[in-house]
């Protein structure tokens, strides 16, 4: 079932859940989640998001995209892609309540100690992009809401609180302000090509085939 949030198409969504089964989650976290992305597990309760770009990397962040299983691109095609093509990031699924799912919030959660410091410990994970990317939202008492990119060396205070890093240390990580802002803010994801490369019908017929653009 296809549903709505914020004008943008969630397909693949968890079955519906109830105001008490969101009280519930916060209730065994003890955490008090932003009313927005309550409203979101509410009304749509995770999936994938049409569009799904959230923001334009630099050329040389860029990661090609594994291909789906039975697509075979010749591989001057794929180096040209690699060499010569600019994505956007992408969302590939917001997370959800759902017990039978193993990837949902309850399983990815279990056993963190979340707090409202203005650290890493209020980060919430939310999302993955298409390269597994994690995506999070912070429950800070400063910050809640925040939207934040990953980054290898974010230290979660896991194992001793007083380590987690600073969300003042991770600003270039932001994403949006608010979840309701991240998710107004997604793009539809488009190939750019290099100004001095002109695609052949070959190239083009690859990026259809890999699922890198949005519907």
């Amino acid at each position: 079932m296809d549903k709505n949030f914020c004008h943008v198409l969630f397909r693949d969504v968890n079955p519906s859940v109830s105001t008490s089964d969101i009280l519930n989650y916060e209730q065994s976290f003890s955490i008090s989640l932003p009313k927005d992305y309550f409203d979101f597990l509410l009304k749509i309760n995770g999936g994938s998001p049409i569009p799904s770009a959230y923001k334009e990397p630099d050329l040389e962040d860029f990661e090609g995209e594994e291909l789906p299983p039975g697509i075979v691109i010749p591989d001057q095609i794929q180096s040209d892609l690699l060499k010569y093509t600019i994505s956007p990031s992408r969302i590939d699924h917001f997370l959800g309540l759902n017990p039978a799912s193993t990837e949902n919030l309850e399983a990815l959660t279990i056993g963190t100690k979340y707090t409202t410091k203005d650290d890493a410990s209020s980060l919430l994970l939310i999302a993955f992009d298409k390269v597994g990317t994690p995506i999070y939202l912070s429950l800070s008492d400063e910050k809640k809401g925040w939207i934040y990119d990953f980054e290898e060396d974010i230290d979660f205070g896991l194992y001793d609180p007083g380590e987690a890093t600073p969300l003042s240390e991770l600003d270039h990580l932001v994403l949006a302000k608010s979840f309701r802002e991240f998710v107004e803010s997604l793009f539809p994801a488009r190939v750019h090509f290099a100004k001095n490369f002109q695609p052949t019908e070959k190239h083009l017929d690859a990026i259809r085939q890999s699922g890198t653009e949005d519907p």
